[in-house]
């Protein structure tokens, strides 16, 4: 099995005036667990949009698995890294089925119905499959959002703030979801 990493040298980034990250370095490999911790502002969620390739670093850069997550490479290397973000970002007419299958089907994965079955049971919903997500609760639309993250099986995940808001149990229930899943 080939080992993947997700490497990060020297990230700054500015938005105009304001430095929202200042030369950030490290390395973490597929399997691995790693926590950005800070006060809000302190530039973690900017540091993950920058690693998933949806914002480009103003300097430094990152590469997945040696390659490096240019404005032309990042489209395809994308497909590589699940990311959750601080809002679940589905979509609220569409069944939870509908939600996944939208995205297995973005992915380009050859049984899109079976990638999302896999996901809904991994993540305890597959007897939500028919409800709108309007309907869930928080905690179960970011089960729902957890399992559009990873159903394309991506050798890296980012998950930013995935147990925020949640109620304490629904908080234990996804963290030991994300401890579970390999």
């Amino acid at each position: 099995m080939a080992t993947h990493a997700l490497t990060a040298q020297h990230l700054t980034r500015r938005f105009a005036s304001r430095l929202a990250v200042d030369d950030v370095s490290f390395e973490f490999r597929a399997g691995e667990i790693f926590g950005l911790l800070g006060p809000n502002g302190a530039g973690k969620t900017t540091t993950l949009r920058m690693l998933a390739g949806l914002i480009a670093p103003t300097s430094g850069s990152v590469q997945l698995d040696g390659q490096a997550m240019t404005p032309h490479a990042a489209p395809r290397l994308r497909e590589r890294i699940g990311f959750l973000t601080e809002a679940p970002g589905l979509w609220d007419n569409l069944t939870v089925r509908e939600n996944l299958l939208v995205y297995a089907r973005l992915y380009g994965l050859a049984d899109p119905g079976k990638a999302v079955t896999d996901a809904l049971t991994l993540f305890e919903i597959a007897d939500r499959g028919h409800d709108r997500t309007a309907r869930l609760s928080k905690g179960l639309k970011q089960r729902v959002a957890l399992a559009r993250t990873i159903v394309h099986q991506p050798p890296i995940v980012l998950l930013d703030e995935p147990t925020s808001g949640l109620d304490p149990e629904s908080a234990r229930d996804v963290r030991e979801l994300i401890g579970s899943h390999d």
